[in-house]
């Protein structure tokens, strides 16, 4: 049984070790009142049997049960939907999971060969039944939109990385609450088109505007908008925009013009859905996506509550984007605001918030803060910002900025506690013996929420799923578990309700839930679950650190006092080591670990990048050298290898300008410079072995980036493809793989998914 549903049964019959006593069945019918001539002819059909064999079958009925049992409870941790069939004892079938991402282009193509070869009727039944799974299928679940808005906001912004881009998002706050439809290929829709963006727009903005239209009181017509100021698209090549196998130009030739790879993949998947797509473009001025599709109300609640405040803010942001969507969003919200580089000054504000870009928090904000007590600061910071500002009344929200981000911030949702009421001692403390466990189906909402609590020094561990969160903390009592509200097929709350009902020591454990969906009776709704208390996404490092300190066992707080912060901070930078402006690099990346790991990895790169650089030049290939010198002065740059990074860049500016007298002049200084660190370093990372390859590929490094290609190709995730590619174009191959490269490339530039799967696999066998 998986909760009142039966899954599968025994049907069992009677015998005996022994003939019957007959006497005995005599009294036996008389007391359950049944004929005894009938009763005893009844009796003397029950087959006998040897008690040894008895013992045997019940033995094996036991443990067959038992596995049974143990996968079924497997399968409703994870996917929720088991179905196991005991009609015959060799016959079990596990219905997949959409989550399990089709197709599998390797197992089909075997599939489609085994088909040409002699087998029995059945056997080639089964082979069929493989190869028709590979279809696009469509899964309607219940989901919640905002779940999807938070997934796209942290990749799109990890993958903007240092582009001067900005990412927004145009929210309709109105928008229902639940849906029912395919969430994974909504995202996996809108993703497409964002990466597009991201990857053809150098500078500007690409935004994402979700809204909708009432078809009926049980449906609407979900819309979105993928709008940007990149490179466009020429009106001839409109018609190729969604053909399979096509694109405008080589993908390479990013610089000048491109519509991107997954459009016809993203298309079909529309149609599946009956939804549309379109575009608008000029050519050098951008492209603007246009999706709508149908979808079923499940609750028609307002994503976003309008709340009754008379709330009121001052804004000062230079961004033109931000300055843009953060007024609309705030007009949405009914709340009043006023632009401060048009109307009136800073002093004039005495109350409300004060909106403010990160950057632009100085003297005259933190005295004004000082002088009115009934002044809250909000911050707007970079995604990848460090939280760095302690300070009372002043709260900081990440990029993108949205209407769900601003709800949380101003304190309109539910149990968002005023920002004055914070206390700044909440955040003076470390907790180095904490272990907690972090569960959220999204990798890089991991990496978000464990970058964020970093500097309180705990142990960390994270999960992606209900399966693999049951798993450890089979193995492990933490101290907090923080667990993702909407997660595939088995959600947060039924992962949780597994916790406290099966999981020994788990009775009183925090569950805190991390949700999106951050609205009045959010926490009531929680706790009747199970739940202990929530925090809202986009995670705040505020609302984060609060809720450890409240829920941390105290014994495990260790609070930090100015003079343990001072001292921490001037042995920070007191790490010296020639040649890197070392403090310069720790100030950007805020973190001396975070800093000696990046060094590490270049340290160990030195030998294989200026192999490349050299090779590159050799060839003449100053496109791919200009590619490279380029990454080495960011990288540089990052460590603190100013000089090098200066000498980098200028012949970066070369390699763009075909400058190849300077390139041929200077070159041989930026190698002889690069080399040089070789030996600095080498001190520092004792432990790292020499490195004798000279640049060439180690053969983990390519079955590692195999098998990156791998799921890149099963998930039609193209900029994955491509972002393979690039990573294996900067290693040097034995004859004998340099053409399966060239293959590889060729079909990935082509999106020949089937031809690419095929190379991997016929790579993967060679090495």
């Amino acid at each position: 049984m998986l909760g009142d549903r039966m899954i599968g049964s025994f049907i069992g019959g009677q015998v005996l070790a022994e003939e019957p006593n007959l006497e005995r069945m005599r009294v036996v019918a008389k007391e359950i009142g049944v004929d005894e001539e009938a009763f005893l002819e009844a009796a003397k059909k029950v087959q006998i049997i040897p008690k040894a064999a008895i013992d045997r079958s019940t033995s094996f009925i036991y443990e067959f049960a038992g596995v049974i049992s143990n996968m079924a409870f497997k399968s409703y941790e994870t996917i929720r939907l088991a179905e196991l069939s005991a009609k015959q004892k060799s016959d079990f079938l596990a219905n997949m999971s959409h989550e399990i991402r089709t197709p599998m282009n390797a197992v089909l193509g075997m599939a489609e060969m085994a088909l040409r070869e002699e087998m029995t009727p059945q056997a080639k039944e089964y082979i069929r039944q493989i190869r028709a799974s590979g279809k696009m299928n469509i899964v309607e679940v219940v989901y919640e939109p905002l779940s999807i808005i938070n997934s796209l906001s942290n990749i799109v912004n990890t993958r903007i990385g240092s582009k001067k881009l900005e990412f927004t998002v145009d929210f309709d706050a109105k928008l229902p609450h639940k849906l029912y439809g395919d969430n994974i290929r909504v995202q996996q829709i809108l993703l497409n088109l964002l990466n597009n963006a991201v990857k053809f727009t150098e500078k500007g903005e690409v935004h994402l505007q979700i809204t909708f239209d009432e078809i009926d009181s049980e449906t609407i017509m979900l819309k979105a908008v993928v709008s940007d100021t990149g490179i466009g698209i020429k009106e001839q090549d409109f018609e190729k925009l969604f053909q399979s196998f096509q694109q405008v130009d080589s993908k390479r030739n990013r610089n000048i013009e491109g519509t991107g790879l997954g459009l016809a993949i993203t298309q079909q998947l529309l149609k599946l859905m009956e939804g549309e797509i379109s575009v608008e473009s000029e050519y050098e001025n951008g492209s603007t996506f246009y999706i709508s599709l149908p979808q079923k109300i499940i609750d028609p609640a307002p994503s976003i509550p309008v709340p009754d405040s008379d709330l009121k803010a001052s804004l000062i942001i230079e961004n033109e984007f931000v300055l843009r969507q953060v007024c609309k969003d705030l007009s949405a919200l009914g709340i009043k605001y006023t632009n401060l580089e048009e109307h009136g000054n800073l002093e004039s504000v005495t109350d409300g918030y004060i909106i403010v870009e990160k950057h632009l928090f100085g003297d005259r904000i933190k005295k004004s803060l000082a002088d009115n007590p009934k002044l809250k600061c909000l911050l707007i910071a970079p995604f990848e910002s460090a939280a760095d500002i302690n300070m009372p009344r002043v709260k900081m929200l990440h990029k993108p900025v949205f209407s769900l981000g601003l709800y949380s911030a101003l304190g309109l949702g539910d149990n968002l506690a005023e920002i004055g009421d914070s206390n700044e001692d909440n955040f003076r403390f470390i907790a180095p013996d904490a272990h907690i466990l972090i569960v959220d189906d999204n990798p890089i909402n991991l990496t978000v929420a464990s970058g964020i609590i970093e500097p309180l020094q705990m142990q960390v561990d994270t999960a992606t799923g209900a399966l693999e969160t049951i798993e450890k903390v089979k193995k492990v009592k933490y101290d907090i578990v923080f667990m993702d509200h909407m997660m595939p097929e088995v959600d947060g709350i039924e992962t949780t309700h597994i916790i406290r009902r099966l999981i020994v020591g788990y009775e009183d454990v925090p569950i805190i839930a991390l949700t999106a969906n951050a609205i009045g009776g959010t926490k009531e709704m929680f706790l009747r679950e199970g739940m202990n208390d929530f925090v809202a996404k986009p995670i705040e490092v505020t609302d984060i650190v609060a809720a450890i300190r409240r829920w941390l066992p105290k014994e495990k707080i260790v609070p930090i006092t100015e003079h343990e912060k001072v001292k921490k901070s001037e042995k920070k930078q007191e790490l010296v080591i020639e040649g890197l402006n070392t403090q310069h690099a720790l100030a950007l990346l805020g973190s001396e670990k975070l800093y000696m790991q990046i060094l590490k990895e270049y340290y160990m790169s030195i030998e294989k990048r200026a192999a490349i650089i050299s090779d590159m030049l050799q060839k003449n290939d100053i496109k791919g050298y200009t590619i490279e010198v380029h990454s080495l002065k960011s990288t540089s740059r990052q460590i603190g290898a100013d000089e090098l990074a200066d000498l980098a860049a200028s012949l970066e500016k070369a390699g763009n300008e075909q400058n190849v007298d300077l390139i041929f002049a200077k070159t041989s200084d930026l190698i002889a410079d690069f080399l040089e660190y070789k030996k600095i370093l080498a001190p520092v990372f004792p432990d790292v072995e020499e490195n004798s390859s000279q640049g060439s590929a180690n053969v983990d490094d390519v079955m590692k980036l195999l098998g990156e290609m791998t799921e890149a190709l099963d998930e039609f995730d193209t900029l994955l493809v491509d972002e393979a590619v690039e990573k294996m174009s900067k290693m040097h191959f034995p004859d004998n793989q340099k053409e399966l490269f060239k293959k590889l490339k060729e079909a990935a530039e082509t999106t020949d998914i089937e031809l690419c799967s095929e190379i991997v696999e016929e790579w993967k066998k060679l090495i």
